[in-house]
């Protein structure tokens, strides 16, 4: 398994939001985010320059439209972003190259669908697991061959969907022990957190990565993954893979650095609290330790020795 061990800011800028295509060289990207509760649009911040920048509007190459729906973004360490659009009746995985962005009179042109993930209605909350494959969770998913509620695998190089598991006595969707939208693996302790509500009301949840990596049909026990949380940070979460940082926002008002430790807030990045901002997110991922964290390696060597294969990550 190889990942790049580049500077974690990837040099980009942003070019032809109005007219002209393509993107170049300029400002660093520390974090992706989606807007509005799913308006289209996505944004890039600079923590650093604690700046926001308007990206584009995605066009959806199997519908062919410019709208609403895109609710959720990913990345991988190849700089590859991910989204899915819900409230379809046959909900895709897309993708973008993030270094090669087309936009084009304020919408992005080259975003290329992987195929149908096989569910439906109301997906939400995507995030690049350290196996290579992408998970997401279903709040209301229609499709009846699946659970209405719970965690999904997709495999983005045969378009292949596991039902990873939900929690036992599930009362989703917006139910006591239920998925609600956004997850990230947490790269110290190797665990997968992701926003839900539990028996103390809405607060992340926290599950073993070693078994949502290699494992389908679980059925899950609800462990709050902090004592508190703020009820205003409901949709997004990430965590910077190098550190350890952990981010989080609600549909829109702003992206938030979190205490890890304790889910407090520390500070708005970005400079856009109050804005539509905060849609999900996803923290640039082009970085990852030459020796990867002890959690990472420990998951890794579990989790590709019970599936029994070896396979690059996104």
């Amino acid at each position: 398994m190889k990942f790049s061990t580049k500077n974690l800011a990837l040099i980009l800028g942003i070019a032809g939001i109005c007219g002209t295509s393509g993107i170049v060289q300029g400002a660093a990207i520390d974090m992706w985010a989606m807007s509005n509760s799913g308006d289209g649009n996505l944004w890039s911040i600079d923590v650093g320059a604690n700046t926001t920048t308007l990206i584009g509007a995605i066009r959806d190459p199997v519908l062919h439209d410019v709208g609403d729906g895109w609710s959720t973004v990913a990345e991988t360490p190849d700089k590859t972003l991910y989204f899915m659009r819900r409230f379809q009746t046959d909900v895709h995985m897309f993708k973008l190259d993030s270094t090669n962005i087309n936009v084009v009179a304020g919408v992005i042109e080259n975003v290329v669908s992987l195929g149908s993930t096989g569910l439906g209605g109301n997906l939400d909350g995507l995030t690049a697991g350290p196996d290579g494959n992408l998970y997401f969770t279903a709040f209301d998913n229609d499709h009846t061959a699946f659970a209405r509620n719970g965690l999904f695998r997709f495999h983005p190089d045969t378009a292949v969907t596991d039902f990873v598991g939900t929690f036992a006595n599930n009362g989703g969707p917006g139910g006591p022990r239920s998925f609600y939208t956004d997850l990230a693996f947490d790269p110290i302790t190797g665990d997968l957190v992701g926003t839900g509500t539990g028996e103390h009301g809405f607060i992340p949840y926290r599950l073993s990565g070693a078994s949502v990596l290699i494992g389908n049909n679980h059925s899950y026990t609800y462990v709050d993954a902090f004592t508190s949380w703020n009820g205003n940070l409901f949709d997004g979460l990430a965590y910077n893979r190098l550190n350890g940082d952990l981010y989080a926002s609600g549909d829109s008002n702003g992206v938030y650095q979190i205490d890890r430790n304790t889910g407090v807030i520390i500070q708005n990045v970005g400079n856009n609290a109050g804005t539509s901002v905060g849609t999900d997110l996803a923290v640039q991922a082009d970085t990852i330790p030459t020796v990867p964290e002890p959690a990472t390696l420990a998951l890794l060597g579990l989790g590709l020795a019970g599936l029994g294969f070896s396979r690059r990550k996104q």
